[in-house]
């Protein structure tokens, strides 16, 4: 069972049910426990989807895990393919059931995400030995721009354009800091990153003053102000080792995604 856990990633699955849980709640017509109820189920629905994409991730590149993260379920042969393809499939089917519990446009907002999270990896679509902006794109509308406008869908709200872009832009800034620990490998493979071109200079160079535009798209929403100095300490940190297979600005990343969400629910309550 320990080796399944792990190979989900599971301090990544936070970030999403908070998403989900207060993304829907700050956009809903009314706080309840209906809502409260229905934003859990996003959150879910958003969090298998995540899981999923990383699960197809680490079974496409069992081969560089083995040089860079040796430890992780399936290079280590705690867990095989096949199990990890059933793995994969149980989470692709369970959040599609889940969002089939909210209203279609949100299915179709899921069915997106679960696109954009299986192509990141496999092959054609894959963008990652193509171009460092088109991959880190990838993962940011994955990550960034649909979820932000999913949970504006399923609660039937008006698309906030200014302040989904500037989550996006968030996501975008500080999602390379993933990327650290895997330069070498990644090189190897021929997998083009930002920080396999730029260096963790470059990375901070650009992933700072990305962070004060997205943090500035959002002021209207005073309570994100204080996701601002989390990113820039993302960016910061991120050479920082932390915990077993990944560094701090890592962790800060999907620490500050969460909270932007729960910054967006405390603006609608406080005022």
């Amino acid at each position: 069972m320990k080796p399944i856990i792990r190979l989900l990633r599971p301090a990544t699955l936070f970030a999403p049910v908070l998403a989900g849980l207060f993304g829907y709640m700050a956009f809903c017509s009314r706080v309840d426990l209906i809502s409260a109820i229905t934003g859990l189920v996003v959150g879910l629905s958003f969090s298998t989807a995540q899981a999923f994409g990383q699960v197809v991730n680490q079974i496409v590149d069992v081969e560089l895990d083995k040089i860079v993260k040796p430890d992780r379920p399936l290079p280590s042969g705690k867990i095989t393919t096949e199990q990890a393809i059933s793995v994969a499939t149980a989470l692709l089917m369970s959040s599609l059931l889940l969002s089939m519990l909210v209203s279609q446009m949100f299915v179709i907002c899921i069915t997106m995400l679960l696109f954009f999270a299986a192509w990141y990896s496999l092959p054609p679509l894959s963008p990652r030995k193509v171009n460092p902006i088109l991959n880190n794109l990838w993962v940011s509308i994955s990550r960034g721009l649909i979820p932000i406008l999913a949970v504006q869908v399923a609660a039937g709200s008006p698309i906030d354009v200014t302040m989904s872009i500037g989550v996006f832009l968030w996501v975008m800034a500080l999602q390379p800091t993933k990327d650290v620990t895997d330069v070498e490998g990644d090189r190897m493979m021929g997998i083009k990153t930002v920080l396999t071109e730029l260096g963790v200079d470059g990375f901070r160079t650009i992933a700072v003053p990305t962070v004060v535009v997205s943090s500035i798209l959002m002021y209207e929403r005073p309570y994100l102000l204080f996701v601002l100095p989390i990113g820039i300490a993302a960016a910061i940190t991120c050479k920082r080792k932390f915990l077993k297979e990944n560094n701090m600005g890592w962790y800060l990343y999907y620490f500050g995604l969460g909270m932007i969400y729960l910054a967006l629910f405390a603006s609608r309550v406080v005022t």
